[in-house]
């Protein structure tokens, strides 16, 4: 088989005899750095051992090949090839997505599920080989080094700049550690693509599920725009009527709620600059003390 469809990604085709894996396609970061994680594929040409339908291709096999991909020790993909258009199409063999006869069993092969860059997330995903509770674990487990800062007394924070115009730009979070003193103490770069939702609060949430945000303003930070949503608020028409007192209760409250994350400041109405406090949550809090459980030795596991 020969398909000019490439993702970056190696494809290595199985020469020795193999059961039921034509090749393997490993995980490349920047399409160049190869990770080791590995998923088994079974390539199937047209309409070998594939019926067609309107939105799928239905795979049909044997129990013996169905027991061997289940059973193997990396995740396994079948992909249909159409000769005619140059696409592949494929599916994870999965028991979820099985259905099973009395001698044999099948699968759709969506035709939505197109091998382009759109995939390679998912392609990730499948060669971790563990199910979702284990991703969400790994996905604490990363951040345990911020959440250790953070339970002994130090301020994390995350500093980036958005670049409001540039929806699909590329950036980058840098979260800086600081002592109690306010001196840097370590800064790690977190990459990462535009948010998923447009609420940076909720997109924040779903890159660290174990924290709590606020914003981290020091006097020179602060938007001369509070003063006058302040008015807008209360209906005071000038800076005279105001109530200074009430009004630095009043802002204090306002920069400090996670659900009015704000930049500090904006550049040419072109990037927004945040500086946002993180603080434990509930998730955050017991992860830590499972860790401490899963460190500590234990007479009695077996």
């Amino acid at each position: 088989m020969e398909c000019h469809c490439t993702i970056g990604y190696k494809f290595r085709r199985q020469f020795e005899s193999d059961y039921g894996i034509d090749a393997h396609i490993e995980i490349r970061l920047a399409e160049q750095y190869p990770t080791g994680k590995l998923i088994g594929v079974q390539v199937k040409t047209d309409r070998s051992d594939c019926t067609e339908a309107k939105d799928h291709y239905n795979f049909t096999s044997d129990y013996t090949h169905l027991n061997y991909w289940l059973n193997h020790s990396l995740p396994v993909i079948v992909v249909h090839y159409d000769t005619q258009k140059d696409l592949l199409n494929w599916v994870q063999v999965s028991e979820d997505k099985i259905t099973r006869n009395d001698k044999s069993w099948s699968i759709k092969i969506p035709k939505t599920n197109i091998i382009d860059n759109s995939c390679k997330s998912q392609f990730v995903k499948i060669a971790e080989n563990v199910n979702v509770q284990a991703r969400k674990y790994n996905i604490l487990h990363e951040s345990l080094v911020l959440m250790e800062h953070i339970q002994q007394g130090h301020k994390v924070c995350i500093e980036y700049q958005d670049w409001v115009n540039k929806t699909y730009a590329i950036r980058a979070l840098e979260i800086n550690i600081y002592s109690d003193d306010e001196e840097l103490l370590d800064s790690v770069e977190w990459p990462f693509d535009v948010f998923p939702h447009a609420n940076l609060e909720e997109g924040l949430s779903k890159m660290f599920p174990w924290a709590a945000f606020e914003n981290d303003f020091t006097e020179d930070d602060e938007d001369d725009d509070l003063k006058y949503e302040y008015m807008d608020e209360f209906g005071i028409s000038g800076e005279n009527y105001i109530d200074w007192d009430d009004y630095s209760i009043w802002k204090e409250q306002r920069i400090s709620s996670s659900e009015n994350l704000r930049p500090y400041q904006n550049v040419a109405e072109e990037a927004d600059f945040y500086k946002i406090k993180v603080s434990l949550n509930e998730l955050g809090q017991s992860f830590l003390t499972l860790n401490k459980y899963l460190d500590s030795l234990n007479d009695f596991i077996r």
